[in-house]
Order: C-alpha cells, then sequence, then structure tokens
C-alpha cells in the first residue's frame, strides 16, 4: 500500500499534466481508467486468493492494544509516580510486594489509567471529569505539565576551553600555561625522543638499532 502510494505521488501527478487536466472534475472523471491502465500494466495476482486478515478474537482487549504505555519503576514504599500523581499499588495474593519492580503504565483515550505488570492488571483508576488532549508523554511534555522550563541547552565550549580541559586530563591542573604544555606531557616527551633518535641515526659513530 505505501509502496503503491509512493509511486502515485510521482506517477500520477506526471500523467494528469500529460492528460491536460486542469480541475477537480476533470481530475476524477480520469482517474478510473487510469487506476485501471496501471493495474493491467504492473498487477501481480496474489500467491492465495483468500483473504489475509485474521479475525479478532472476541477476547481481545482493545483498551489494552490502544492507548500510550510508559514503564515505571516501583519505590520501596510500593508506589509510583506519573504525571505528577502518586499511585499506590496494593499488594495481592500472589505477591505481597512490588518494591524495585518495572510495572507498565497504560493511559487510555478517556484519561483512565491502568497499571500491569506482566499481563496481570494492578490499579485501575478512572478518568478524571475534565480529561485533556492526550498526546505522547515525552521528558518535555511532562515537565510542561508539571510546571518547570525546558533545560537550556548546553553552551558550546571554546577551543581554549576545549584544549585547557585536554591538557587537565593528561597532566593535572597544576604547572601548565594556556596554549603551552609542561616538558612533563607526554606529547612533548614523544618529541624529544623522536629528535634524540634521529640525532643517533645520522652520526656516524653511533650504528642504527634497526639497520
Amino acid at each position: 500500500m505505501e509502496r503503491s502510494w509512493r509511486t502515485q505521488q510521482d506517477r500520477l501527478v506526471t500523467e494528469l499534466r500529460l492528460a491536460g487536466v486542469q480541475t477537480l472534475s476533470e481530475a476524477n472523471a480520469f482517474l478510473p481508467g487510469y487506476l485501471e491502465r496501471y493495474r493491467a500494466r504492473f498487477a501481480i495476482a496474489p500467491q492465495s486468493p483468500e483473504s489475509a486478515y485474521v479475525p479478532m478474537e472476541e477476547e481481545t482487549d482493545l483498551d489494552r492494544l490502544f492507548c500510550f504505555k510508559y514503564q515505571r519503576a516501583v519505590a520501596n514504599d510500593h508506589t509510583i509516580r506519573f504525571a505528577g500523581r502518586v499511585i499506590q499499588l496494593p499488594p495481592r495474593a500472589d505477591r505481597v510486594s512490588y518494591a524495585r519492580a518495572r510495572v507498565e503504565v497504560h493511559e487510555h483515550l478517556d484519561g483512565s489509567l491502568a497499571v500491569w505488570h506482566g499481563g496481570t492488571q494492578l490499579v485501575s483508576l478512572p478518568p478524571p471529569a475534565d480529561p485533556p488532549t492526550l498526546r505522547s508523554r515525552g521528558p518535555f511534555q511532562l515537565a510542561a505539565k508539571k510546571g518547570t522550563a525546558r533545560p537550556p541547552a548546553p553552551k558550546p565550549l571554546s577551543w581554549e576551553e576545549v584544549r585547557r580541559r585536554a591538557r587537565t586530563a593528561s597532566t593535572g591542573p597544576a604547572n601548565f600555561e594556556l596554549g603551552k604544555p609542561t616538558t612533563q606531557h607526554p606529547w612533548v616527551r614523544q618529541k624529544d625522543l623522536a629528535i634524540e633518535l634521529r640525532k643517533q641515526r645520522s652520526s656516524p659513530s653511533v650504528p642504527d638499532p634497526n639497520p
């Protein structure tokens, strides 16, 4: 379906232009003949003539399928936090404590909440009197609902600050000047060693250790 739609977004526009279609009524009259020609050229017969759709089982819980789902960790006091609310998880006969367990919060389209652990529903809360328009609750959406501002973007570091932090990580914060590494810096020591090796190899009195 999506592949065919992507093709029509390009091919159908070109066909309309070549046919000289100018109005919506002309396009509606042109479409049936175009689709017939298109299917006759590109359609492929399916392997099985039977429908591939599977009927839905009667016990299917549509509310559990069509909802927003969020992962939460249970605190030691058997509570979770969701959208500024504290939800208490009562003990059950098969399990007394859910502390530190991972549960799933389902937010239904009417605003009601349900907390699930595996295949067991732990809590069901009714919808609010004035349910808001539901959207996926990312971290910034939850922060906005609580009245907090979006965290500011980090300020980019200058090149001098990057170099200073790199030297600090290599040699420590003491005994260096901005832009000038110390003589004990690994880069400086490696450079001095390379210069000394070149001097020894260029001297005729010292044999080359690696001929």
